[in-house]
Order: structure tokens, then C-alpha cells, then sequence
């Protein structure tokens, strides 16, 4: 008895460790690095903090409704192409759409008022 809830105990530490988010920052990080590749090396400067600042409400806006695979993924994207090609559900597209469309028009509105 004592072997099957040893077992059962190391089975769900180790499928849990599978599963936990990766932090809110490294997934921040890598959406920043990741869209800042995308507009090439050349962009001024007042366009990757555009960016970085779209990055961070993009992942505020989705960290709850994304699972940890689809986290994972991107957050361990090591370019943009990889970054591009990560896939989630259905529900997930829906909320990363919603929170473009959100982030969008708070950028739009940020540099209006400028």
C-alpha cells in the first residue's frame, strides 16, 4: 500500500512540474524580443517601445487564459518564425485576438496623445 501512494505521490509531482506556467516575465520577454526581430533591426526606437509596451498588454491581458503548453511555447520561441508558428486552441486564438484588438487601441489612443 505504501509503494502505490509513493507512486502515485511522485506521478503527480512529476506530471505537475509538466504542466506549471512558465513566469508572466519570460513570456513578456519573449514576446518583446520576438516582435522587436519581426520589425527588423533597423526600427527607431519610439517603435520597439511601442512594441514592447503592445508585448506586455498582449500577455497581461491573455496569462490567465492560455494554457501552460501554449506559455511554454512561446516563451521558449528562440526567433520570430517559431514564435509565429506556435499554435493553441480555439479559445485560446479567440482570447490572443481579443487582446490584440484591446492593445491595439490602447496604443492607438497612447500615441494620440502625444
Amino acid at each position: 500500500m505504501k509503494k502505490i501512494i509513493v507512486v502515485l505521490c511522485i506521478a503527480t509531482l512529476a506530471l505537475t512540474g509538466c504542466t506549471s506556467k512558465p513566469s508572466k516575465e519570460s513570456v513578456k520577454e519573449s514576446f518583446r524580443n520576438n516582435l522587436i526581430e519581426t520589425l527588423g533591426a533597423n526600427a527607431p526606437e519610439s517603435q520597439k517601445k511601442s512594441i514592447r509596451t503592445y508585448a506586455d498588454c498582449i500577455v497581461d491581458e491573455t496569462f490567465e487564459k492560455l494554457s501552460a503548453k501554449t506559455l511554454k511555447k512561446f516563451a521558449e520561441a528562440k526567433n520570430a518564425e517559431e514564435f509565429k508558428n506556435v499554435n493553441g486552441t480555439k479559445d485560446e486564438k479567440k482570447a490572443l485576438d481579443s487582446a490584440a484588438e484591446v492593445c491595439s487601441s490602447k496604443l492607438i489612443d497612447s500615441s494620440s496623445e502625444q
